[in-house]
């Protein structure tokens, strides 16, 4: 070895020997936590309602990661407040398309049976996870239902700045 790479290796191994705070996070928790959820197992998220087919039924979704939480699906619910008396059982479907790391198990309970017009207290769980308790408001004999329609496609940004842009936008 020549004496520059001598001098380089011996700045090196100075570098680390005085300084080895600079390879680690100055907060090293914090290092800790950011990579955690790689390995912890989350319990239901991205939770979801919407009405049913009549107003006496309500449809609840959610997602989980872990294979663990697969043991049930069930919704918690009775009249609010916080009251979890009743109970209903759903089914899951596994959803990897376009997710293969992500939140990959879809959860759903169809709550029926419900009064129209009253409030309801509800928290989901999926096997011994459970979630916050949430309320809702089962839909009134009389409420009209809105119906509101998406229409998407897939479209280059480019090509939809430039039409934007050449049409007035």
């Amino acid at each position: 070895m020549d004496h520059g790479g001598c001098l380089l290796w011996s700045l090196c191994f100075c570098f680390i020997l005085f300084y080895p705070a600079s390879f680690h996070p100055a907060d090293r928790d914090l290092f800790v936590s950011d990579l955690s959820w790689y390995n912890s197992v989350h319990g239901p998220e991205q939770i979801h309602i919407a009405y049913g087919g009549s107003p006496r039924q309500m449809s609840v979704l959610w997602s989980t990661s872990s294979v663990q939480e697969l043991a049930s699906s069930f919704v918690h619910y009775g009249l609010a407040p916080k009251n979890y008396s009743m109970k209903a059982e759903g089914k899951f479907v596994l959803f990897t398309e376009g997710n293969p790391s992500g939140l990959q198990y879809v959860h759903r309970v169809l709550l029926e049976d419900l009064i129209p017009g009253r409030n309801y207290s509800y928290r989901v769980r999926s096997g011994s996870n459970f979630s916050e308790g949430y309320e809702f408001t089962a839909k009134r004999d009389d409420e009209i239902a809105q119906i509101y329609w998406v229409v998407s496609y897939p479209v280059d940004p480019e090509d939809y700045t430039n039409h934007f842009l050449s049409n007035g936008g």
